[in-house]
Formats: structure tokens, C-alpha cells, sequence
């Protein structure tokens, strides 16, 4: 049914209880991050990883269009 009214209608706010982060999520996400920086750092310590400056002679532009892209 239609509420008649000129009244603007209320904001609903979020409870302050949905606001705390559960403790289990947020130790799941803290791996994940772990994680993902292990995996970074072992991607960018391979051998096979380019200098900024061999993949812009691979592409042909300079080493500054590599840094700033």
C-alpha cells in the first residue's frame, strides 16, 4: 500500500553490529594479502623478470615511457 505523504523519507543506517568486521574474515584476508605479497615478490625475483630497461628496448620506447606507464 502507498504511503501518502510529504515527508521525505528516512535514511536507513546500517546497525552499529553490522559494522564490526567478522574475525574470521578479516584472518582470511590477511593470509590472502600474505599471500599475494609472497607471490609478487617471487614473480618479480625471477630470472626471467625484465629490467625496466631490457622491456623498453623490447618495445622500443625509452625506460621513462616504461616508469610512467
Amino acid at each position: 500500500m502507498p504511503i501518502d505523504s510529504d515527508e521525505p523519507n528516512e535514511p536507513v543506517l546500517a546497525s552499529e553490529e553490522a559494522c564490526v568486521p567478522d574475525p574470521e574474515l578479516m584472518t582470511a584476508l590477511d593470509a590472502a594479502r600474505a599471500l599475494g605479497r609472497l607471490r609478487a615478490a617471487k614473480i618479480l625475483a625471477d630470472e626471467d623478470m625484465l629490467s625496466a630497461d631490457n622491456f623498453a628496448k623490447l618495445l622500443g620506447v625509452t625506460q621513462a615511457t616504461v616508469l610512467s606507464g
